[in-house]
């Protein structure tokens, strides 16, 4: 998806969840590619859009959610797997996570974007190759020139378990070190 894709899809689902007779706007929080693509412009396309949304999972609503997403995929001839919400878990696990600022409200959906900053702790902490271009975008946009900059994000964003944890410690002691020297 390119970002006028992201939009347009997300502004179908706002609609979507309208004509589910929604009581309340469902409130997503989107990272990953889809968040690059729109704050950023620094990247060109994202296979879909991630979000955590604050719903029970048992819930009505959730699962009037789920099938809009559905409803949507079938529309556009798209995956159902458009806008996935797995992530939502791990961010829950791994620390604090920001209210973010409204960035698009449409129909019965309103999508709200955290810092930059925290992006690029949870971008640090998966560590994936594709993570790397996203890394250094965010390090550049943020004026981040000194390790010790970076390590105190991580510690605003990420709890000390999951710092000290041997696997995640490994992981972003790689990142740093391949960034920073």
């Amino acid at each position: 998806m390119q970002e006028q894709e992201i939009i347009h899809y997300l502004k179908l689902l706002g609609e979507e969840l309208k004509e589910l007779q929604l009581q309340h706007p469902i409130r997503l929080l989107m990272i990953g590619g889809a968040y690059m693509i729109t704050q950023f412009g620094s990247r060109v396309f994202t296979e879909d859009i991630d979000v955590l949304v604050r719903l029970d999972k048992q819930s009505g609503e959730y699962r009037k959610f789920k099938n809009a997403i559905r409803f949507i995929a079938s529309d556009v001839r798209e995956s159902q797997k458009w806008l996935t919400d797995n992530i939502g878990d791990f961010m829950e696990e791994v620390g604090k996570i920001p209210e973010g600022k409204l960035w698009l409200k449409h129909g019965m959906l309103e999508v709200y974007v955290p810092e930059p900053q925290y992006i690029l702790a949870l971008k640090i902490l998966a560590a994936r190759d594709k993570d790397m271009n996203d890394i250094q975008v965010l390090l550049q946009r943020l004026g981040l020139k000194k390790r010790r900059q970076v390590e105190t994000i991580l510690r605003k964003y990420i709890s000390k378990d999951i710092l000290e944890d041997e696997w995640y410690a490994r992981r972003i002691e790689q990142v740093l070190t391949e960034f920073f020297g």
